[in-house]
């Protein structure tokens, strides 16, 4: 398709370009801040591998990396909505996908603290919310480290950040 003559893949380019000037300068324009493009999709879910789906929009599948409890819950060719959230990276685009908005939220806040990644966050929010909630109360970084990718200094983190969400 053409934008007033040029065309997408052009225009691409000069917005790259545009934004690696930005970034490398000391100040970048206050309307790099976007909010998400994509903040859900509904279609025919087709489970893939444990923890990804396909949904198909219009003749479009979007590949969405979720948790497994949704994985589990979501029925083969059903049409459902899914709550995404888009991480952007140089060499990656990756959507990931939730049954409610809480579950996004969740993960977004997980994916603020340093050393963790989507994959962590991804973990995290297939752990039940109880045991979080166990985790925080008890102050406990043992349970925390229970959690496949969560070593000492992650869980520690991560209980004054769970204190802090939960305020």
């Amino acid at each position: 398709p053409k934008i007033s003559g040029i065309s997408w893949s052009l225009s691409l380019v000069i917005w790259s370009l545009f934004l690696e000037r930005q970034l490398a300068s000391d100040t970048v324009a206050p309307l790099l801040h976007f909010p998400p493009m994509i903040a859900h999709v509904r279609g025919a879910v087709h489970k893939m591998d444990p923890g990804e789906v396909t949904v198909d929009v219009a003749g479009v599948g979007y590949r969405l990396a979720v948790p497994m409890e949704v994985w589990e819950k979501l029925e083969e060719a059903e049409t459902r909505m899914l709550w995404t959230s888009a991480y952007v990276r140089e060499d990656r685009f990756d959507l990931y996908g939730f049954l409610d908005r809480a579950g996004r939220t969740l993960f977004e806040e997980f994916l603020k603290l340093d050393g963790v990644g989507p994959k962590l966050a991804l973990e995290l929010c297939s752990v039940p919310r109880s045991f979080l909630l166990q985790a925080m109360n008890e102050n406990d970084v043992r349970l925390l480290t229970s959690i496949k990718g969560v070593g000492k200094k992650t869980a520690e983190k991560l209980l004054v950040e769970l204190s802090s969400l939960a305020e």
